[in-house]
């Protein structure tokens, strides 16, 4: 079990600061802690951060010092600035080795949340970047079925929701549901990785049955 501490750095006299690591060994059968420190162009913080660093620490001592340096080209910059930088453990390509998440923001009218990840290496003892992971949006980790599952609006009656796989040290999309808002009802476009398949229907029976814990977002959600 990996115990993850989290301090964002706080306004005091204009000054980055890092509350203090704990001493892990007042947390039994936990080996890693870290600090999380967000940074500013300007030392007065009065722009938004340009990333944040991230120091793991294992038996009190510096195992590895991570720069997530934010780039808003590609979506803009994200609508939740003040939460942007959040670290947390999760084990996402599940190997039973805890990962660092950092949350990047919410982006677009929709806000779809973004994270960067960085994946435990056994070999190299640290944390290396996955640049896969920051592709999915709205992630959502599913230990049943070792996947990952990104879900987004991609219309005002249309839902999309995809679903990730770890391969060869990334991780890639094998398979998608599409539910569309229609006059008469729903219908539902799935695209099936193993048999190359592509399923059009109307009828929640003829969908795979890990998706129908999903399907049930657009039947509730009210369409602008």
């Amino acid at each position: 079990m990996l115990f993850c501490f989290a301090a964002c750095n706080q306004r005091k006299n204009n000054t980055n600061t890092i509350k203090s690591i704990p001493d892990i060994n007042s947390y039994k059968n936990d080996s890693i802690v870290y600090s999380n420190q967000l940074l500013y162009q300007d030392s007065l913080k009065l722009q938004e951060p340009i990333g944040n660093k991230i120091t793991v620490y294992r038996s009190n001592q510096e195992l590895q010092s991570i720069i997530c340096n934010y780039d808003w080209s590609e979506y803009g910059k994200p609508m939740d600035v003040k939460s942007i930088g959040k670290t947390t453990y999760e084990d996402v390509n599940f190997d039973n080795k805890k990962d660092l998440v950092v949350y990047l923001g919410a982006f677009g009218n929709q806000g779809v949340q973004y994270y960067q990840c960085y994946l435990w290496n056994d070999k190299k003892q640290k944390f290396l970047i996955s640049p896969s992971f920051q592709q999915i949006a709205n992630p959502t980790i599913n230990n049943d079925t070792r996947c990952i599952y990104s879900f987004s609006r991609t219309s005002a009656n249309e839902y999309e929701h995809i679903k990730y796989e770890f391969r060869n040290g990334i991780f890639v999309q094998t398979a998608s549901l599409v539910e569309r808002k229609e006059k008469n009802g729903f219908s539902y476009i799935e695209k099936r990785e193993n048999d190359k398949t592509v399923v059009k229907t109307s009828s929640l029976k003829d969908i795979d049955k890990e998706w129908k814990q999903y399907i049930i977002i657009l039947n509730s959600a009210t369409l602008l």
